[in-house]
């Protein structure tokens, strides 16, 4: 801003003739002066010097949307060896690979913590066409890491299908958190709350979770069950977990999702068919599971979709346990 009030008071020591030049200059400075949604210079190239690294969860970089879906894409970000814990995320929409063009959000703070999963909402443009969404991460010190997804807009594409999630018992070592709009696992320390380096507070990932996996009742006899998380800690299951610091942290909260059984073929449905899934909110939170089940399903996004039941694993005395895994495909309306 200094450079702009300097160019105001020379510019009205100059002749009138030339104000014409210098005034329209004083505008483009001001108007580069936000960090939410301007046009940035497109030939600035994007830094790639840091040591960190962000890992795509689940590993995809493109895809497909309708106009004015949403798209929900999750990263893994971890600090390098030798670097500085990631401090900052900034995503840019850009047509042409490799430069910036426009800020899409305000920078977000991350956790201070070396290892974290961050889940981005983004709604795509409502028009055809292809867009690059670059993710800088900014580490401080001026370094950066960054990567992308393309974002293709084209007609209309209504499903979203995630294949082979492997989710584990609420004593298994996996996790057992998934968000059938974004494909990513949780882990319990990535859906709770955080403190940036500021000392700030940020969300945690609790709200994307839509499908949790469980043995209930935890005693004999065992069954696996999909459920929500809300109904996870209605059922008695852990309240806190201290896996992540050593200190109590709470699980509960978390997005409501409804079950219910089908007849529904799940190989060969379409949209259509999702749409006339019979699931609503007045549908149970949870639903008991076997091995080669269909079963139906509404998120918080109000979106229906079904889940395949690929396989349960665990001896009868694992799942007695509560250990074991459950492998499911899900598609679901975007």
């Amino acid at each position: 801003m200094k450079l702009l009030n300097y160019s105001f008071a020379t510019a009205m020591r100059l002749p009138l003739r030339l104000l014409a030049y210098v005034l329209p200059v004083m505008v483009l400075l001001s108007s580069c002066d936000s960090t939410d949604g301007d046009p940035l210079d497109q030939t600035e190239p994007f830094e790639n010097n840091g040591t960190s690294t962000i890992e795509l969860v689940p590993n995809q970089n493109s895809y497909s949307v309708g106009p004015g879906q949403k798209v929900i894409l999750s990263l893994k970000i971890t600090k390098g060896a030798s670097g500085n814990r990631p401090q900052k995320l900034r995503l840019y929409e850009t047509s042409t690979v490799g430069t910036k063009e426009r800020e899409a959000f305000q920078k977000i703070d991350l956790k201070n913590v070396d290892s974290q999963t961050k889940t981005i909402e983004y709604t795509a443009p409502t028009t055809n066409g292809t867009t690059y969404l670059y993710f800088e991460v900014d580490e401080s010190g001026d370094k950066y890491k960054t990567t992308y997804v393309t974002v293709i807009v084209s007609g209309t594409v209504a499903i979203a299908e995630w294949n082979n999630i492997e989710l584990g018992a609420q004593n298994d070592a996996k996790a057992s958190r998934f968000a059938s709009a974004s494909g990513q696992i949780y882990a319990v320390c990535d859906i709770l709350k955080g403190v940036t380096a500021e000392g700030d507070s940020t969300d945690g990932n609790l709200k994307y979770v839509d499908i949790l996996y469980r043995i209930t009742p935890k005693d004999n006899p065992a069954i696996p069950t999909l459920m929500s998380n809300p109904q996870s800690i209605t059922d008695g299951f852990a309240k806190t977990t201290t896996q992540c610091d050593g200190t109590p942290r709470s699980v509960e909260g978390g997005s409501l999702s409804y079950f219910a059984t089908t007849t529904a073929d799940y190989a060969t449905a379409d949209a259509d068919a999702l749409k006339a899934l019979t699931v609503s909110s007045s549908s149970a939170q949870k639903i008991a599971v076997v091995k080669g089940g269909t079963y139906a399903f509404l998120n918080a996004d109000n979106k229906k979709g079904l889940i395949k039941v690929n396989d349960i694993t665990g001896s009868a005395a694992d799942i007695n346990a509560g250990k074991g895994t459950i492998n499911i495909s899900v598609k679901v309306l975007r």
